[in-house]
Formats: structure tokens, sequence, C-alpha cells
């Protein structure tokens, strides 16, 4: 992991803030296609916080669509990419873990 987290250091990533409510357009992103993280951020009633869901893809449109029919709670994604897409799908689930780790930290 330390190998992946080095080579992570000197990556820059573009992110695309999606409203769910304009997901038709977001989609529409040729980045999409490319693997990158992604935030689900959203509220519901049943809980004070605000809640964020983390996950990791290949392709956003698709994940978009299936978490657009089975997730309720959420209003806004935020897609990560690399902007030279240099990094691999390995790199992509350790940023996953990675930043599940620190929202667990604080209670998310």
């Amino acid at each position: 992991m330390e190998s992946a987290l080095r080579k992570l250091r000197h990556v820059s990533f573009r992110l695309f803030l999606i409203p769910r409510s304009d997901l038709a357009q977001g989609k529409q992103r040729k980045e999409l296609y490319l693997p990158g993280i992604y935030f689900l951020f959203g509220e519901d009633d049943e809980v004070v916080k605000p809640i964020v869901y983390i996950g990791q893809t290949e392709d956003a449109r698709k994940r978009f669509d299936s978490h657009n029919k089975t997730k309720t709670f959420w209003k806004t994604a935020v897609f990560c990419v690399s902007k030279t897409q240099n990094i691999t799908q390995a790199h992509i689930r350790y940023l996953e873990w990675y930043c599940m780790q620190r929202a667990k930290e604080v209670n998310r």
C-alpha cells in the first residue's frame, strides 16, 4: 500500500460535481467512462448528520444509474478522476479504502 500512496502523492485529480437533478446532463461527460472514486452526499430524516456514500467504479455512468434507482438519500455526487489517466484500478480501490477510513474516524 505504501507504493500506491507514494504514486498518488503526485497525481492531480479532476472533480465533477453532479446534482442528482442534473444526472442525465452530468452523465454526458466523457470522463465518467474512466476509473474513479465518487461520493454521494445527502440527508436522511432519521439521521442527524449528513450522509456520505463512498465508492469506486470503472464506469460512473452505470454506477450513478444504479444508485439513482436504489439509494434515495443522495442529492449530489462528486466524481474524482485522474487528470492524466495514469492510475490503476488498484489505486482507485486504495483511495476508496482510505476515504472510508477517514469517514469512519469522523463518524460518517
